[in-house]
């Protein structure tokens, strides 16, 4: 759009009479006249992003001299320049307008474009994801979602899933599976031209490990019993069992009752399989079978009364009440009557049978008996024929298999005693606070008379096996004897002391400072690896503070 200026109107006017008033004088006046102002501009670019710069070229005829831009939304607002360099920071569209002026005749033309220059937002990408779980067990799939926003055309997208398949990938959605248990991150790169966002989400995803585990009713059973087994295992697995040695020997149930009818050792194990993952928990020697074995006779003991015998087993025993028809006891070799059978109070290991009649000192006991009984596992009670029982009241020792009872004692050494009956003989003592029958200061007995006067101080009575023997290095014995006293006042330690090739630390010790009236059957557990063939002394160290008698009888030694 070209505009005349009202200046210019006049001055043509002007010009227009002078040529009609002056035309016989001269034609060539017109020549003088300036040519018309027109303008025009074009721009470098005319669409662009906010803070992007654009070059604005002038096209001017006419000779115009003096330029004034008007730059909507621009920086600068304006400029004089016959070329200017204009920045827009903002988005929209915008005017531009230039006015040119001639300065002779003071003549312009303005030109302006509407919406000419184009401005667009900057490009930008956001990445962003979505999953429709996070938690999941091992085998299962998770589907990642993309949600990544751009003021583009659309991002390019770059999937990392670690410790997932596929590992990567550049879909929109994508459905990873994960093998292995544990927590693992999920990055997302998304980019268009030169806009790269990245979006990395640190242990996103937990993968809880399949659980292949079991419970037992029982690690050891007998011949022909049972086991449960209950799973505890993931929930909603197949399981598949395998029982060795065991009926069933598979299954695939939650709780298994398994049956074992062979002894020996056997493995159990548990497959669990869910989501395509198998695991396996397997335990070695997890079941033994045993055979039932018969409750072992130990010991066989005549009460201090003689009114009873206590049978001791290696198991605990049912009621034996009924049974009483099955013991025979003989005295000196002629059948005594049984009142009674039961199990001694506390001890379901120990039978008590009762006698019509007493026993007295000095007689010669057996007792054999029919099987019947049975232990509280089931298993019979071993039969005894003809078996000695230990006589507490003076009677001589038996030899039952690797039990040695009565162990055959001979006096060697005594320092500090000021009466000692070396021969076992000697008067019985007076006011003993239990029986003593002459019998028990006899050679017979074994038994021991020690009197300590009432200034004693330490006190050593050392008695020394009259043959070696032998234990097992692998078992364990028990060492046990009865001290009786005849007054108060006395504390004593006893202890076992090799006579040779043994170190000093292998001294074997039983209680320390007990009163002496406290004692009654004391006994106390030694190894077999501490005591090699040989023979030993025992050592009763005592400590007095009045005068005082005691004895010592029926020393045992028997396998635990």
């Amino acid at each position: 759009m070209i505009t005349l200026t009202k200046a210019w109107r006049m001055s043509r006017v002007y010009v227009m009479g002078m040529l009609f008033i002056g035309a016989a004088t001269s034609c060539d006046d017109k020549e003088d006249a300036l040519p018309e102002l027109k303008a025009d501009f074009t721009a470098s670019v005319s669409q662009i992003t906010a803070g992007d710069e654009v070059t604005f070229t002038s096209s001017v005829e006419g000779e115009g001299d003096a330029y004034l831009w008007t730059f909507e939304g621009g920086t600068p607002a304006s400029s004089t320049e016959a070329n200017p360099k204009v920045t827009y920071a903002t988005a929209g569209k915008f005017d531009v307008t230039l006015e040119v002026t001639r300065t002779a005749d003071e003549a312009s033309v303005t030109t302006k474009k509407e919406e000419f220059i184009t401005v667009d937002e900057p490009l930008s990408v956001t990445a962003a994801f979505t999953a429709d779980m996070q938690e999941i067990e091992q085998g299962q799939s998770i589907t990642f979602t993309n949600t990544t926003t751009s003021n583009g055309s659309g991002a390019t997208l770059e999937w990392v899933f670690e410790g997932g398949t596929p590992e990567t990938s550049t879909d929109a959605e994508v459905t990873v599976t994960y093998a292995a248990a544990g927590t693992y991150d999920v990055m997302l790169i998304a980019s268009e031209e030169d806009v790269v966002d990245t979006l990395s989400k640190t242990d996103f995803v937990t993968v809880s490990a399949l659980n292949a585990s079991f419970d037992m009713s029982a690690a050891s059973v007998f011949k022909g019993e049972s086991v449960t087994f209950t799973s505890t295992s993931t929930a909603g697995a197949t399981l598949s069992w395998a029982f060795e040695g065991g009926t069933p020997a598979t299954s695939t149930d939650s709780e298994v009752t398994v049956a074992y009818e062979t002894v020996g050792i056997y493995d159990v194990t548990l497959v669990v399989t869910k989501n395509g993952i198998a695991v396996t928990e397997t335990k070695v020697d997890a079941i033994e079978v045993k055979e039932l074995q018969a409750a072992a006779f130990v010991s066989a003991k005549l009460a201090t009364d003689g009114a009873s015998i206590s049978l001791t087993y290696d198991k605990e025993l049912n009621d034996p009440s009924g049974e009483v028809a099955a013991f025979t006891v003989k005295v000196n070799g002629t059948a005594s009557q049984v009142s009674s059978v039961s199990l001694a109070d506390g001890d379901a290991k120990t039978l008590v049978v009762s006698l019509a009649t007493a026993i007295t000192a000095g007689q010669t006991i057996s007792v054999s008996y029919t099987p019947g009984i049975t232990a509280k596992d089931g298993a019979a009670v071993s039969a005894l024929t003809d078996q000695s029982v230990t006589n507490s009241l003076g009677g001589g020792g038996s030899t039952d298999g690797n039990l040695v009872t009565n162990f055959d004692l001979d006096f060697e050494t005594v320092s500090d005693i000021s009466t000692v009956f070396t021969e076992f003989g000697g008067d019985k003592p007076t006011g003993a606070t239990r029986a003593v029958s002459d019998a028990q200061a006899s050679v017979g007995s074994k038994s021991v008379h020690v009197m300590v006067p009432a200034d004693g101080n330490a006190v050593i009575t050392t008695l020394t096996s009259s043959s070696a023997f032998t234990l097992d290095a692998s078992k364990t014995y028990t060492f046990s004897f009865d001290v009786y006293t005849v007054s108060q006042g006395a504390e004593f330690t006893v202890r076992v002391q090799p006579l040779s090739g043994w170190a000093e630390n292998k001294i074997w010790t039983g209680p320390a400072a007990m009163k002496i009236e406290e004692w009654n059957k004391r006994e106390w557990d030694v190894s077999g690896a501490d005591i090699a063939e040989g023979k030993f002394h025992i050592q009763f160290i005592s400590k007095v503070d009045a005068a005082c008698e005691y004895y010592l009888d029926n020393f045992i030694i028997k396998e635990k």
